[in-house]
């Protein structure tokens, strides 16, 4: 029974984040297509003038594929993200795949906020166990708290530089994933609570505090720890590490 609930929490948390992304999603689908429409506009009129090239056209409409595939790729991941995370699969794989997989998710959108990502993956990590599709799920809670304490910050500045730095490694037989933003901070005197169930800063109807409660579950059901740092006005910074034997 409890398995149960918590199974439940994660689908109700999966769900919430489906629908924080799905405008991030609207944006990744929409700015390829908007690449195809306009390039398919001007050859459009150059058919009409009979002023074209048939192979620059050729050239230019196989071009499209690659926009059209990009599409295909994101749909086909959301759902692969969807209905994945409903089994309790196993698997060996790389941290930074599942960095990669989410911010596809959300690039955009992100741009659009005027949020820069800052990268920095180490190559050949060790691989860790558990279902990647839920470390996705995590990330994404992550990033989106993320944007919500820049926004929050730049309601009050006019010249922030909203950054969310994403970075990788190896250290002491650790892997380690750290998330980074220079948003509004945490008090000191909530850090210890903001990993309990239903405990949130939001106004009501804006989260149910879910996010990080059920990410520290999936952290943990892969043997894995996370941390949070913090200063208020300055920065948080979340810490997921796994212990390699």
């Amino acid at each position: 029974k409890s398995k149960q609930q918590q199974q439940q929490l994660v689908q109700k948390s999966k769900l919430e984040s489906l629908g924080r992304i799905a405008a991030g999603i609207a944006h990744e689908i929409n700015q390829p297509l908007s690449v195809i429409s306009f390039r398919l506009d001007n050859i459009l009129d150059e058919m009409k003038d009979r002023n074209f090239d048939i192979n620059n056209i050729q050239e230019r409409l196989s071009s499209q594929f690659e926009d059209i595939e990009r599409i295909q790729n994101i749909i086909d991941h959301i759902r692969t993200f969807s209905r994945e995370q409903d089994k309790f699969i196993t698997l060996e794989f790389n941290i930074n795949e599942s960095i990669i997989n989410a911010r596809k998710m959300v690039n955009q959108q992100y741009i659009h906020h005027g949020i820069e990502f800052r990268f920095d993956l180490q190559d050949n990590l060790e691989n860790i166990s558990g279902n990647p599709y839920r470390l996705e799920q995590v990330i994404l809670n992550l990033f989106s708290n993320a944007k919500d304490a820049l926004e929050e910050k730049s309601r009050n500045s006019d010249s922030l530089d909203k950054i969310i730095s994403v970075r990788t490694f190896m250290k002491d037989k650790k892997i380690w994933l750290e998330v980074e933003d220079n948003g509004i901070g945490i008090p000191a005197n909530i850090l210890e609570k903001i990993m309990e169930p239903f405990f949130t800063t939001k106004k009501s109807g804006e989260g149910t505090g879910l996010g990080l409660s059920i990410s520290f579950g999936i952290i943990k059901e892969m043997g894995g720890e996370i941390f949070v740092e913090s200063e208020i006005g300055e920065y948080t910074k979340m810490k997921i590490v796994w212990e390699k034997m």
